[in-house]
């Protein structure tokens, strides 16, 4: 709850700032926060727009502006990581050698590693930036060099997936949530109850609404996920699932 409160106070300072012409930007945002953002600032009647320093990244910073502003106004940097090993670091390794310089987490934005250059990106505030420039030396005990980048030079790797198979007995969130997550009904919509879903970018409070074919979703401490498939199977009315799941 007080997490909650000081987003809600952070993104009312950002409000009146903008309301006096001025243009503000927050720190990085989960795709969570950037719902309750959008919803807060829809509200205020401020315009919000979001950019996390390339259009696959999922944590990006919120902005209010009397202005359009460029993707170069964001305060967003890209750095790459080389070094011999990195195929063996996790993302814990990496946000873990990057809270050890005394960051915050919303200073982070993406950790994307790219197994088939044998480079990770990292997407920073640009203050955070320099200190991980001038600080950094190793991850997860991996001696590693580091190198700013365009942003918009940048290209990402495709994401990987697990495929996940399964049956449900509707498209409501509560049951698929159920079937995916092998949980009981009831803990699936106490799931949903608390805001811990979030699909195609927005939060998900009722229960029957459908994850259908296409979209895409986020269940907090459970993942990314995509559903590649949902049609009727057999004569008891079953939903067939594949959902592929974000390494």
């Amino acid at each position: 709850m007080e997490k909650e409160k000081l987003l809600e106070a952070r993104l009312a300072d950002m409000a009146r700032a903008a309301g006096s012409g001025k243009t503000r930007f927050s720190p990085f945002l989960s795709e969570t926060e950037q719902a309750e953002a959008e919803g807060f600032f829809a509200r205020v009647g401020a315009v919000c727009r979001f950019y996390g320093g390339n259009p696959d990244v999922t944590r990006k910073m919120a902005c209010v502006s009397p202005y359009e502003p460029s993707e170069d106004d964001y305060p967003v940097s890209v750095l790459s990581v080389k070094g011999y090993g990195l195929e063996k670091l996790s993302h814990r390794d990496y946000l873990g050698a990057l809270m050890s310089l005394g960051l915050e987490r919303d200073a982070v934005g993406d950790i994307v590693p790219d197994p088939s250059s044998g480079t990770a990106y990292i997407f920073l505030t640009d203050t955070a930036a320099e200190l991980v420039l001038a600080e950094l030396s190793s991850v997860g005990g991996v001696s590693v060099t580091l190198r700013r980048e365009r942003p918009e030079r940048v290209l990402l790797p495709a994401p990987e997936f697990e495929d996940i198979s399964f049956s449900a007995s509707s498209k409501r969130a509560d049951a698929v949530l159920a079937s995916l997550l092998k949980l009981s009904r009831d803990r699936a919509a106490e799931l949903i109850d608390s805001g811990a879903l979030i699909a195609d970018g927005k939060p998900v409070l009722k229960r029957e609404k459908e994850l259908a074919e296409g979209a895409v979703f986020t269940v907090k401490g459970a993942g990314k996920f995509k559903v590649d498939y949902a049609e009727p199977r057999g004569k008891k009315d079953r939903i067939s699932y594949l959902i592929k799941k974000y390494k």
